[in-house]
Order: C-alpha cells, then structure tokens, then sequence
C-alpha cells in the first residue's frame, strides 16, 4: 500500500489522502472490484479519486471483500466435492476390477 502511494503521489499534483485500505491475499483482484464498484463517484476519467460519502467507499471496501471470500468458500467447496467424487469413482473403480 505505501508503495503504491507513493508512486501515486509522485505522478500527481495534488496529494491525496487514503480514507480506507484493507489488507488482502490478491490485493490487484480487490483493488480491481473497489474501483468498478465506485466508478460512478470519480471525480476524474483517469485518477482514481472520488467525489462521494465516505460511507460509500466503506461498503465498496465491505461488498469487495465479502464477495471474495464467499468467492473462495465455494471454490474450497466445489474442491472438496470434487476429490469425494474421484474417491468414490476410485473405489467404484476398485470395486468392479475386483468383480472380474
């Protein structure tokens, strides 16, 4: 995060202040969602501020983050019920082999 502002604050006349930042496993991923979800609140084409309520980027922070981590639960679901199937097709396996 410091990073990027600093790169930030260095292509930009005005210094702009973090409101809000979250802490996440693909921060590019998160970044991506935030600035979709407030696209409409920019107060330039091409910089990533934003004229709005700061509640508003407070639930744009919280929908980004819940929606990934739903995301993730269910691909950890899906690989769970993905690996039972391929046991049992083994075991199937196993079991018809054994019948010849």
């Amino acid at each position: 995060m410091r990073n990027r502002k600093q790169i930030y604050d260095t292509h930009n006349l005005h210094r702009r202040t973090v409101v809000h930042h979250a802490e996440y496993s693909n921060p590019k991923i998160l970044e991506t969602i935030i600035l979709k979800l407030l696209h409409e609140y920019r107060y330039h084409k091409i910089n990533d501020t934003f004229k709005c309520d700061i509640n508003i980027i407070f639930k744009a922070f919280d929908v980004a983050v819940d929606s990934l981590n739903k995301m993730k639960e269910d691909k950890q679901s899906i690989e769970y019920k993905i690996n039972r199937l391929n046991t049992i097709k083994y075991k199937l396996k196993k079991k018809i082999k054994s019948l010849k």
